[in-house]
């Protein structure tokens, strides 16, 4: 359809134009439609209002180190550019606009995460269907605004720098990929960050709550529950936000710089026509998933098995339809090509898998989860084995999809008698797992919105009636955020080996660099993780000694006669959170720099293969193991198997305090900490393969 033309652009890439503003208005519409009911007691009137000023404080707080470091990269890049002149002239900009656009979607995640953390209760005491309907569309605003910002911006700089640049690859791929770093620097910071905050609270909490003075979860009377809770809006809300619109840029990224390599040397149609198959193949993703958002209704007296249910139906309308459209999106683009939309299948098919491989392993609705809840009745030792047990054989599913995606992508379009072709339909299937995004997003946000507002809900007195509403709808949310809990994994290895085809090496023998590189690269996500516990575990002592102390001290404490001085608590996370991201932040910067510079592509390449296969294989093991830890303690405390305050309660406490930072820390900033060095890596190899000459002569003439 390349003779279809609107201002110059093929007529379906522009269409992808106009679905990414469309998508931005809807979302801005969403949010102004949505409205919850204001609070109606005075005790949830103090809980909003201690929240809202330690997310303010944290937000203060949080945001310091990240834009020091941006704004110090952003004058670097701005030297290279305009003084040295060794850059593309658009670097400066598009670096700002990857951070500046990180920001504001993270911002507007924690604004609307606590909005409707809050408005979900007060929602919930009108009906069950209200309180869905409701947070299920703040959700998918959320997603929108994601996915609509990343593909405007993305596509506004292509357009510009394909144009201006006279259509050269490289420097292409170093405007696009800037985007991604600036990305990456906010998404890697809040991602630990947040993560060492919630979770050294959210331990020391359930510790000496639940096993020591055995007060119940969220109990306003623990000093560490509001911590708790705004973690639960910056760690899960807010850091998942970052980390899917990072792994979103990087994806359409590494598809347009393939799609130009593989038509190097064609025509600007032909080159604009595979630039748009996996930007439309996005686009129309999104338009079905507002389909579905919008048929997604609720009526009164809907019980929440049949909006579980509901949801499931939606989830696979949308993937059956994204694949109908992929078929016709390769069809009317380049209908020479069709086994492009092999590649495409191959990557929504993997996500279909790793989705419900995800929800049957780590639902209590099914035989593993099952067998863990037996286990507790025989202590935590057992809970724990049992638990990484199945982590440990739940990772072949979502290993051999992602590895049967990779070579079908590759081999479908003709990729054994054309590299370049193979690569760019690696680039397709990533654009394809990503193509149901925003389904998927409003799921996982949803799932972790409705945690935090059954936690506040806990923390006041409410009518039973209500708290069984929000009960049953965070059980909708948990089975849900099962669902997708696995899809952030497939997203950073799919998109890091696209982003890696990127290096476009032809033959690329076996060298003692190559291999010293990977086992680097293996090693690095152990010493990440281990910083990571190591933080956990010391602020983790800091916070239980602070929880311990308020107990003993303040009088009536424990009989709800005084409250706790909640903001201890609160600068306890804050300072082990900034001290925490520190060592992380350096060793991703400094570690693919100079393998970089020591050991050239052969060692960047390495270095992510070594860090990739660990890192994703380590990251699907702990988080299914948590994941199964998690819902096995909240079907206990559902008063099923025994109930709270148990041996079989007390025995999945210490089971989840051990999976709490595994799931929601260490394999959450091991896909953060991957694309940081991914990103960093592309942007040396761009900058040593075409101006390494230029670099030279500079560093010659340089006078110390």
């Amino acid at each position: 359809m390349s003779e279809y033309q609107i201002l110059g652009l093929p007529v379906l890439l522009f269409f992808a134009l106009v679905v990414a503003v469309l998508t931005v208005l809807l979302s801005w519409t969403l949010n102004r439609l949505v409205r919850f009911e204001p609070t109606t007691s005075p005790e949830i009137e103090d809980i909003k209002s201690r929240i809202k000023k330690g997310l303010a404080l944290y937000t203060l707080s949080h945001y310091k180190i990240p834009i020091i470091v941006a704004i110090i990269v952003e004058a670097l890049i701005c030297v290279f550019t305009f003084h040295l002149r060794i850059l593309p002239k658009f670097s400066p900009l598009s670096f700002m606009a990857g951070f500046m656009i990180q920001a504001f979607i993270e911002y507007l995640s924690i604004k609307k995460g606590f909005e409707s953390s809050i408005g979900t209760v007060e929602e919930s005491k009108r009906s069950l269907a209200l309180g869905f309907k409701k947070t299920f569309r703040i959700s998918a605003s959320l997603a929108l605004a994601l996915n609509g910002s990343v593909i405007l911006a993305l596509f506004t700089l292509f357009i510009i720098s394909f144009f201006v640049l006279k259509y050269n690859p490289q420097q292409i791929t170093f405007v696009v990929f800037t985007f991604c770093f600036g990305t990456s620097i906010l998404s890697f910071f809040t991602k630990i960050s947040s993560a060492i905050f919630t979770k050294s609270a959210d331990i020391a909490s359930d510790l000496v709550g639940k096993t020591e003075v055995e007060v119940p979860e969220n109990d306003p009377r623990n000093p560490a529950v509001i911590v708790n809770k705004i973690g639960n809006i910056s760690s899960k809300i807010a850091s998942t936000t970052s980390d899917i619109l990072e792994s979103f840029a990087f994806s359409i990224s590494a598809a347009i710089v393939l799609a130009l390599h593989a038509t190097t040397g064609k025509s600007i149609d032909i080159q604009l026509s595979f630039v748009s198959v996996p930007i439309v193949l996005i686009s129309i993703g999104t338009v079905i998933s507002i389909i579905s958002i919008i048929l997604s209704r609720t009526k009164d007296g809907i019980t929440a098995k049949k909006i579980f249910k509901n949801i499931r139906i939606n989830l696979w309308i949308v993937y059956i339809a994204s694949i109908v459209s992929a078929y016709f999106t390769v069809y009317f683009i380049i209908p020479d090509q069709m086994g492009v939309f092999w590649s495409a299948l191959s990557g929504i098919i993997a996500g279909i898998v790793i989705c419900e491989s995800s929800y049957y392993y780590t639902s209590n609705d099914h035989r593993p989860t099952q067998r863990v809840i037996h286990s507790t009745t025989n202590g935590a030792s057992t809970v724990i084995i049992n638990g990484f047990t199945i982590g440990m054989i739940s990772s072949w599913i979502p290993t051999l999809s992602v590895i049967a995606a990779i070579m079908l992508a590759y081999i479908s379009p003709g990729g054994l008698w054309d590299t370049s072709i193979g690569l760019y339909g690696i680039g397709v299937a990533s654009a394809g797992m990503l193509s149901t995004v925003v389904i998927i997003f409003s799921l996982n946000t949803y799932g972790n919105i409705l945690d935090n507002a059954s936690g506040i809900s806990n923390m006041i007195r409410l009518e039973p009636f209500v708290k069984e509403r929000i009960q049953n709808l965070e059980e909708i949310g948990v089975k849900s955020y099962g669902i997708t809990k696995g899809t952030s994994l497939a997203y950073t290895v799919i998109i890091t080996v696209a982003s890696l085809c990127t290096f476009k090496i032809e033959s690329f023998p076996i060298t003692a660099k190559l291999l010293a590189s990977v086992i680097l690269g293996g090693l690095s996500i152990f010493i990440l993780s281990g910083l990571i516990m190591k933080t956990i575990a010391r602020t983790t002592h800091l916070m239980i000694e602070e929880i311990r102390k308020q107990f003993k001290e303040i009088q009536g404490l424990i009989d709800g006669e005084t409250r706790p001085n909640y903001s201890a608590c609160i600068q306890i996370s804050n300072k082990g959170s900034k001290k925490g991201i520190l060592l992380p932040m350096l060793m991703g910067f400094i570690l693919p720099s100079l393998v970089a510079i020591i050991l050239g592509s052969s060692g960047s390449i390495g270095l992510l293969i070594g860090a990739i296969s660990t890192g994703f294989l380590f990251s699907v093991m702990i988080t299914t193991s948590g994941q199964v830890w998690t819902s096995t303690k909240r079907f206990i405390e559902s008063g099923k198997h025994g109930g709270s305050n148990t041996p079989a309660h007390k025995a999945i406490v210490i089971a989840d305090a051990v999976g709490a930072p595994l799931k929601d820390a260490i394999a959450p900033s091991i896909n953060v900490f991957i694309k940081l060095m991914l990103v960093i890596s592309i942007l040396s190899a761009c900058l040593s393969t075409q101006y390494s000459a230029i670099i030279i002569e500079l560093i010659k003439n340089l006078n110390f």
